[in-house]
Parts: structure tokens; C-alpha cells; sequence
């Protein structure tokens, strides 16, 4: 699928560790709005536009011939972009784009795979959910781009979901309360292997705030 890589955005409303199953159940889905002025996102959107664009096309060409027409005419494409509003309803000249991920994946042939997004710090560090990633923090993104269309209402577009994120300038969320725990004496569980199984995507070094001393594990 295409991939595409967006530098030093705002992001808000950052559900990376642990997935959201308000509504996507029983497995949720990790999510992360990316905000950004509209001459940044004009950019944005011209590629995506593009891959809408080949996917009508595409879907065009599938259907026979006597009725491409009209279905060419019936098809519409809508943005990823949406208008950004701050907390009192007023447009900001900003837009945000939503990404996500499902936590689990399953395949054509019914099979289920956990996934999750790459979290890093500025130095390419894995950050392991004790700090959460708060609203107004700086990051750059990898993003999986699937365009789609919906039959249902005769739109082409596309989803956006999440790879990788690299914090370069944290805003401190509320802190994981397993994080307000001490060390002590007593029980002590079997090490889990940690599953390695993605690639760390291709970000380059930034000299900014990296992850808390400790946190060199993934959080799952």
C-alpha cells in the first residue's frame, strides 16, 4: 500500500499505547488526530487526492463497459482533511487529518493478527506508555495510505493508518498509573518475550526531548 511520511505536526487526542474500545469492539483501535496549517495540508491532500483519483479509476475500469459512464459520474471523491475548530467552535485556519489503527488485523482467510503503531522518541528510543503523548506535542508520522470506495453513498477516499510516530517535542498527558507504583520486594512474574516482529521505520535522529530514563521497551 502507499506510504507517506509527515513532518512536524501538532497531534491531539493520542491513543497509541493502549487501544480505545469505546467503539471498535472487542479489540478497539489505536487513533491520533495530526493538525497542520491548510497550505501544509494542501500538500497532503494533493497525494492523497491522487490515490482517490487512481482508485476511482480503477473501479471505473472494473465495471462493464455500458454502465462506466454513468457510474464515472455517480462516484465522488471526498477529503481526508477536515477544518480544525479549538474548544470554543472557532476555525483556527488550521486542518487535522485522522489516523488510526485496528488492533487487530484479520486476513482474507480469517486470520487474526494483533498490530500496533511504532512509538518513538527523538532518538529513535521506544517509548512504553508511561508518558503519554498529550495534546499540542510535536511529532512526525508514517502513515499507511488505503484508499477505498463506499458503495453506500458513492464515495472514494481514503483511510489513513498509523506506522510509526516519532515524538519530537512532548507535551506530557496523564501519566499510566502503573507509573505511580514503586519497586518492592515480593512476587515476581515470568519475563514475556517482547514480539519484534515490525520494522522500526526510517526516522532520522532529532535533537529534542527523548523518552523518559527506562523506557526502552515497547508497551506491549
Amino acid at each position: 500500500m502507499p506510504q507517506i511520511k509527515i513532518e512536524n505536526v501538532k497531534v491531539e487526542w493520542a491513543k497509541l499505547f493502549e487501544p480505545d474500545t469505546k467503539f471498535i469492539k472487542p479489540d478497539g483501535e489505536y487513533s491520533m488526530n495530526i493538525i497542520m496549517s491548510e497550505e501544509r495540508a494542501a500538500e497532503v491532500c494533493e497525494q492523497l487526492d491522487q490515490l482517490s483519483k487512481d482508485k476511482l479509476d480503477e473501479v471505473v475500469k472494473a465495471t462493464p463497459e455500458n454502465k462506466r459512464a454513468a457510474l464515472a459520474e455517480s462516484l465522488s471523491i471526498v477529503s481526508s482533511a477536515k477544518t480544525y475548530r479549538d474548544k470554543d467552535g472557532n476555525t483556527t485556519g488550521e486542518v487535522f487529518f485522522k489516523t488510526k489503527l485496528a488492533a487487530v488485523r484479520t486476513s482474507k482467510e480469517g486470520v487474526k493478527t494483533k498490530q500496533r503503531p511504532i512509538v518513538l522518541d527523538s532518538k529513535k528510543k521506544p517509548m512504553d506508555g508511561s508518558t503519554l503523548i498529550g495534546n499540542d506535542s510535536i511529532v512526525n508520522i508514517v502513515i499507511d495510505v488505503y484508499p477505498y470506495m463506499m458503495q453506500s453513498n458513492k464515495t472514494v477516499g481514503t483511510s489513513l493508518r498509523i506506522e510509526a510516530v516519532q515524538v519530537l517535542s512532548l507535551e506530557e498527558g496523564r501519566k499510566s498509573a502503573a507509573s505511580m507504583f514503586d519497586e518492592e520486594d515480593g512476587y515476581v512474574a515470568e519475563a514475556v518475550a517482547k514480539d519484534d516482529a515490525q520494522d522500526t521505520p526510517s526516522f532520522d535522529d532529532s535533537d529534542t526531548t527523548p523518552a523518559a530514563e527506562g523506557s526502552d521497551e515497547g508497551d506491549f
